[in-house]
């Protein structure tokens, strides 16, 4: 079957069995008062009790697509065209009341920020109790089945939990904390919005199996989004590829996994890492080329621009929706082409070895940090030691609340602001079980430690735009470029793959409600 012998499919038929019916929907934001589409011609259906999945780049449109479903787009957002239905019921219909009641009883919602999602200033037992207030449950026998809740999302000490503040918790205490919350209403349809991300893989594998045990005992439909394509693949019975707004292309998820026909899904599947690759040798091949801006007009296929095997018809005239399989269907005019689809993969590089000196960068000897909570003395770091030698690579891995990111903090000198810590040291002697204060651990002749947080929101400081936040940390007197950023932030950006209309912009604030679900 060539393209253009295939037949073209139309949006998804409205089936008695359908608890999701997309149809060409389109998304659209006012921008300095100008239009700019975010969703086009989106279309799909999840069945009763059947799992959907969402991938795709960052910015491709995936949890706009899962706010658009629950009507909790942002002022300047709409949608602008199309039909969504949810258990045959209109959400962009309904009034106020109505769409409460959708989204208290019908529908939750799992944010990949669980920081948003936690009022700040209400105890976390507080706020997984309220699912059960709003369902008419009593304030003591809520309060019970809260606690019952988050013993069963594998938090060990539901109780002391239930009694802090989101601030106390790790993030993947704090995730679980959400995913509690969103389970604990029972919904018809459970949307999770990168629900793993900051979990670990012991507590992710636990999780997963929980969603998929909710999934069978309640008859609950998922709509999955997630980056991470093997969860996915373990997940989801079927699954839709979305680039850029378009959702280029849909089908059952192994035959989706095993023989793409879209090359930017081959792109993806290509970007996975596999055992035996290195970062020197046999590196992951990258799709070429960014994402294009919301809103920008273009002819043709969107992905031609980053496409290895575009034609000319692909920059004429956008692809229609092929039928290339039973419940397959993918917008490319070469999808019989995309196993012969060209490899760029990286040439190997060339590592700086490392040198071993007599004093490393980073010295950490019996080093511990202890932190105040409730009038109690909590070890989070004790007796560590290490060095990293100057040009060395050290992962540091574990379960949530090993010590990883305080050990990180401590590192970056912030273990002294943290949360009433303090950097301390066991030392033998005559009174066993003493500490005595020690200095920071030592850092070489260039005293800089810089590194990403775990909480990207709370790293940023919203008030500057990305450019202004990177040259401070980048620049040095007398490099300033072109367009005011200083020259080491520039060359920064095209190998963070950033562009430089997005380094012009300020990160994103904006709390999601005070509960895990809408």
């Amino acid at each position: 079957m060539t393209a253009t012998e295939a037949n073209t499919v139309p949006g998804p038929a409205a089936g008695p069995q359908a608890a999701v019916l997309v149809e060409h929907v389109d998304v659209s934001f006012r921008v300095r008062g100008r239009d700019r589409l975010a969703l086009r011609d989106v279309s799909f259906q999840i069945g009763r009790n059947e799992s959907y999945g969402l991938v795709g780049e960052s910015g491709s449109g995936k949890s706009t697509t899962a706010l658009a479903l629950t009507r909790y787009l942002p002022r300047n957002g709409r949608v602008s065209a199309g039909s969504i239905r949810i258990a045959g019921r209109d959400p962009l219909a309904m009034n106020p009341a109505q769409l409460r009641e959708l989204r208290a009883r019908e529908v939750s919602m799992v944010y990949q920020e669980p920081g948003k999602a936690l009022n700040p200033a209400i105890q976390v037992g507080r706020q997984v109790a309220e699912v059960y207030e709003v369902a008419g449950k009593s304030r003591a026998e809520s309060l019970e089945l809260a606690e019952a809740m988050l013993r069963k999302v594998q938090i060990s000490d539901p109780g002391r939990v239930m009694a802090r503040y989101p601030h106390e918790l790790s993030g993947g205490m704090a995730q679980r904390a959400v995913i509690a919350m969103a389970i604990a209403a029972e919904p018809s349809l459970l949307i999770l919005d990168e629900p793993t991300t900051a979990l670990d893989a012991t507590v992710e594998a636990e999780v997963l199996d929980l969603i998929a045990g909710l999934r069978a005992e309640l008859d609950t439909s998922l709509l999955f989004i997630s980056h991470n394509l093997a969860v996915i693949a373990k997940m989801c019975d079927r699954i839709g590829v979305l680039y850029a707004g378009e959702l280029i292309e849909e089908g059952p998820a192994r035959q989706v996994f095993d023989k793409p026909k879209h090359p930017y899904t081959v792109g993806l599947l290509r970007c996975i890492p596999r055992q035996g690759q290195r970062k020197d040798h046999g590196r992951l091949d990258a799709i070429p080329g960014f994402l294009p801006p919301p809103g920008q007009a273009q002819t043709g296929c969107i992905f031609a621009p980053r496409c290895p095997i575009a034609e000319q018809r692909c920059w004429d005239a956008a692809p229609p929706a092929f039928d290339v399989g039973p419940g397959r269907n993918s917008r490319c005019y070469l999808h019989e082409a995309t196993a012969d689809l060209p490899r760029n993969t990286p040439a190997d590089v060339q590592l700086p070895s490392v040198t071993e000196t007599a004093r490393p960068v980073v010295t950490m000897r019996n080093l511990s940090k202890t932190f105040s909570a409730g009038g109690e003395a909590v070890q989070a770091v004790v007796g560590v030691n290490l060095e990293i030698e100057r040009g060395e690579t050290l992962g540091l891995v574990g379960e949530s609340g090993s010590g990883h990111s305080a050990r990180c903090r401590i590192c970056d000198r912030a273990g002294r602001h943290g949360a009433r810590g303090w950097p301390r040291a066991a030392q033998p002697g005559p009174a066993q079980g003493t500490a005595n204060r020690v200095p920071e651990p030592r850092f070489g002749p260039e005293p800089q430690a810089h590194g990403p947080s775990a909480d990207q929101q709370a790293a940023a400081e919203t008030g500057r735009p990305v450019r202004r936040r990177t040259g401070r940390a980048a620049g040095r007197p007398g490099q300033i470029g072109p367009d005011g950023t200083p020259a080491p932030a520039a060359a920064a950006t095209p190998a963070i793959r950033r562009t430089q209309a997005a380094s012009r912009h300020r990160p994103r604030l904006r709390r999601r409600p005070a509960r895990g679900r809408l």
